[in-house]
This record gives C-alpha cells, structure tokens and sequence, in this order.
C-alpha cells in the first residue's frame, strides 16, 4: 500500500512539472536521431551565429555557440512571416492577424532567443497583403519594413514603417508606391529600391531616356534621400550590347561599408551569350555607380553553365565573391556543380581566383578576410581560416534546447 501511495505521488509531481517547467515560449518538434539541418546561416562571432531551416510551412530557428559544431532550436515561425537576424544575439520576426482590421508585431530579441519584447501595434491596410519585407542600416539601429501586395509581376508597397531602435517602436513613413524590393538603405536616410516584374525587368527601365523620348517601359530602380518618404527614379549606365530589345536584368541586395557599396545584378536575353553577370559598385554613397565587372556565360545546346554569384563584405580590405556554376555537356548527362571563390582588397577593382571550395557551397559568409564559413546543400557547415585556400567540416549535430 505504501508503495503504490508513493507512486500515485511521484506521479502527481511529474504532471506539475510538466505544466511548469518550460517557459512560454513555442519549440520546434526534434525526434532524436531526426537530421535536421540549417538551409542559411548569419555567423555574428567566430564562435556563435544563426540558423534557419526551412520546411514546407515553418521556419525553423536555430542557434550556435560553437562554430556550427552544434545547433540549438530557438523556436518555430510561419515561413510567411518576414525575418531578420542581426549581430550581438539580436533577430526580429513579425507575426499578423487577419480579419477587417488587421495588424502587426515585430518581436525582437537581443539575447539569442532566451527572452522576445513586442514591438507596438502596426496596422496594415484592409485590403490584402502578401509579404513583408525587412531592410536594415548597416549598424542595426534603422530599420524599414515593406508591407506589399500583389503577385510577382503586379507587387508594389502599400505601406512603408521605419524604426530608429532596432525593431521595438514603429511608425509609419510612406502610403503606395511602385517598389517592390528594398534592396538596402546605408543610413536613416539613403535607401534603394527596385520595382521588379517576375523577379526581373527590362534593361530599358534601367536607362535613361534620351532627350525628348518618351517611356516605353516602366522605371526599375528608385532612392530615397528622407528615409523612405517620397522615392526619386535611378538611371544607371548600361552597355549598349546589354540594352536588347529582350534583355532583362535583376538585382541582389546592396551591401554597404561606409560609402561603398556593391550590388551584384545579372543580365540576360535571347541572343549570345545569353547571360551575363557583375557588379554595380559605388564609393560616393550612391550619387554615382559604375559596372565593375562583366562575365559572360553561355548556355547554348551542350554546354550549359549557370553561374549562381554571392558577394560580401567583410571589413573595408575584404571583398569576397562565389561563383557556382552548373555544367551539363548534353542532355542526358547529370549536371556537375562547383562553386569557386574569388576576393578583391580594392573594392571590386581587382579580382584574383583564390580556389575552388571542397563541395558546392550555397551560402558563403567571411567574418574576417582570413576566417570564413561555408555552407552545403546538405547543411554541412565548413570553415576556413585562412582565407578560402583551405576548408575543414564542423560536426552537425542539433539539439532541442539551448543552455
């Protein structure tokens, strides 16, 4: 009797700790020996970083203290949900709720998930938003969020919030307006934009036209002087055996260190090569931009090769560039994929091949321009710590808590 009373006891002390001994926070379901791999990652430190897994509906988040080592899951999100990671422990996610009225929060955390503050109501406009879009100055500290509509060739922003702490307070800056994409903003006030059709737009939207002509196409990038406020039309140069009837061009985010800036941008038509690829790069700011570098590639019958170009900043001397490139020499063979990594110390003047990497990376981040980590298909991390010439693997591993 008196053990079947003790175990009635130990029982009832088990189902109270279940009810108190997880804070109130949502974890994502780990099943032990389930691999479960990061698909980006946000290096802050040698050390500790971010991590996000995407599947299907979630996005899961990630954290690590060791290099990739080991990852902890922090807690699980919609994959509709806009988020941002940031360096000291710090990310934002946003969460909505429908209905005649609907809002939003940013939740914001400054301790690598451990504890979230909300941030102030945002109320989003009645009629139907698809996305949202986060875009940070480089020192965290401004921040825009793009409430947009509309599919991939109508999208435009209904609504434009900045906040100057870091995410907690919000207030609106601008109505409609034709962007689509912010592609970066420098400080509180200079920021970029581009208005995309499909992912990418005719080159014409691109240049200005001549004096006395007309618009034939719709313009593509726009800038802000007054932090998103009002949005003035950019005009870059475009070399005329780029301005084809149907050449279109996209762009990748602007990555600012003080006054420089680089922005990779790829152009492609229906006549050979058929693509190329570069860099638009400023060191006033942004007053002025010139296309720094030019590749071809072909992707004729036999010989298909589509390069996959990811660039970064790492300190004023620390440029790096990968460039992944699938090759297939006739239909019916598999294709063989290879990322290279090149770097320059003069701001995109002068590019130089370091090596090719161990496996095809899809993501390569540098903290320094010796120690730099690299991520495969697969989510197996690798690190470097000289430069790119050589890369050692981190044991994956995931845990469900972090301590």
């Amino acid at each position: 009797m008196q053990i079947l009373n003790f175990t009635k006891f130990f029982g009832a002390i088990l189902a109270l700790l279940s009810l108190i001994a997880l804070p109130e926070k949502t974890y994502a379901v780990y099943t032990p020996g389930k691999s479960l791999r990061p698909t980006s990652i946000m290096m802050t430190t040698v050390k500790n970083g971010w991590g996000e897994r995407v599947t299907g509906a979630t996005i899961t988040l990630l954290r690590t203290k060791n290099a990739g080592a080991s990852w902890s899951i922090v807690l699980s999100i919609p994959n509709t949900a806009a988020l941002q990671f940031s360096s000291g422990g710090r990310a934002l996610y946003t969460t909505q709720t429908g209905g005649s009225w609907p809002q939003a929060h940013v939740h914001v955390t400054s301790d690598w998930g451990a504890t979230w503050r909300v941030s102030n109501t945002i109320d989003l406009p009645p009629m139907h938003s698809d996305r949202m879009q986060f875009s940070f100055s480089p020192t965290g500290k401004f921040g825009w969020l793009a409430v947009i509509a509309g599919g991939m060739n109508s999208a435009h922003t209904l609504q434009l919030w900045q906040t100057q702490n870091r995410g907690l307070l919000w207030q609106l800056v601008s109505g409609v307006s034709p962007i689509n994409d912010l592609l970066g903003f420098r400080n509180a006030m200079q920021g970029f934009a581009e208005s995309s059709f499909a992912g990418s737009s005719e080159v014409a939207g691109l240049v200005k036209p001549a004096k006395g002509k007309r618009f034939t196409v719709p313009p593509l990038l726009y800038r802000t002087q007054n932090g998103g406020r009002t949005w003035q039309t950019l005009y870059l140069s475009v070399p005329k055996n780029l301005r084809g009837a149907a050449s279109l061009v996209s762009f990748g985010p602007i990555l600012w260190h003080g006054q420089t800036g680089m922005m990779s941008v790829t152009f492609t038509s229906d006549q050979f090569p058929y693509e190329k690829w570069g860099m638009y790069l400023t060191t006033d700011g942004g007053k002025v931009w010139r296309l720094a570098i030019i590749n071809g590639v072909s992707n004729i019958y036999a010989f298909h090769r589509l390069p996959q170009i990811a660039m970064g900043i790492a300190g004023s001397d620390a440029f790096w560039e990968t460039v992944t490139t699938v090759r297939q020499m006739s239909t019916l063979q598999t294709f063989q994929t290879r990322t290279t990594l090149f770097s320059t110390a003069h701001f995109g003047g002068a590019w130089r091949r370091i090596a090719q990497t161990p496996v095809p990376f899809t993501q390569v981040q540098f903290l320094t321009a010796r120690i730099g980590f690299g991520l495969a298909s697969n989510g197996t991390i690798y690190e470097t710590r000289n430069g790119g010439q050589r890369w050692f693997t981190r044991t994956l591993e995931i845990n469900q808590l972090f301590c």
